[in-house]
């Protein structure tokens, strides 16, 4: 087995079986030397056609390629004039439709369907519903197109949780912080985390202020200029 990745990190390259996957030094010395060539590589403008005429003369004539990726990898025109002047016999596999390729007999085209079985649908399902229940029993955000990721352990102690949200301007964390502080409300831990204009804070305090003094703080923390909401969340074993 040969492998190809320029951008591979020193921690990975050791992690590699060096008794079972020898790294190539090029594209070009993976595309001479391999039977079979597996992409897996993400679509950008420099992998446009990574696998042009070029690659594709450098190959076994009888070389098979598995393109489960992007279509785009490819240079299918390039590859179709090949097989039609014969200097191509290896089998092309992929899920992707294409134009030059689809009536060829050396060619078996499948639908990119991965996402839209039965089973991606219902794991899909519930990991969504797994998110948003994780996010409104803990705060916890994951896979958000707008918010930051941001996870933060429960801790074993009693404890309460402020989770704000806020514009993400300098001095914010400390407004924040100080409020807390000025109620002599004892932090834990916290995490903040931002992405764009958006900053999000997840604060674990000590269970000692009442229902009304909570509520007070909160409101404290709200009036603050910068901060666009916020909640407390009682995490339900600790406190009646």
């Amino acid at each position: 087995v040969m492998g190809y990745d320029p951008a591979i990190s020193l921690d990975a390259a050791w992690r590699l079986p060096g008794d079972v996957l020898q790294r190539a030094s090029s594209l070009s010395e993976l595309c001479q030397e391999c039977d079979y060539i597996s992409l897996h590589v993400p679509y950008m403008k420099e992998t446009h056609h990574l696998i042009n005429s070029d690659m594709l003369k450098l190959m076994k004539p009888t070389a098979n390629i598995v393109n489960f990726a992007r279509g785009e990898l490819v240079d299918t025109a390039a590859m179709r004039s090949l097989y039609d002047s014969g200097e191509r016999t290896g089998r092309y596999i992929a899920d992707f439709a294409d134009e030059h390729l689809h009536d060829h007999p050396k060619v078996v085209l499948m639908p990119h369907l991965g996402a839209s079985t039965a089973e991606a649908e219902e794991n899909a399902a519930s990991m969504a519903a797994m998110e948003i229940m994780d996010f409104i029993e803990t705060g916890t955000i994951i896979n958000s197109v707008n918010f930051p990721h941001t996870k933060l352990d429960r801790l074993s102690a009693p404890s309460r949780r402020i989770c704000i949200v806020n514009k993400n301007v300098p001095g914010m964390l400390g407004l924040i912080t100080s409020t807390l502080g000025r109620t002599g409300v004892n932090i834990m831990q916290q995490i903040n985390t931002s992405r764009d204009d958006i900053a999000y804070n997840v604060v674990d305090v000590a269970d000692t202020l009442s229902e009304d003094e909570l509520s007070a703080l909160q409101a404290e923390v709200a009036k603050l200029d910068g901060v666009i909401s916020s909640r407390v969340i009682s995490f339900g074993d600790e406190r009646p």
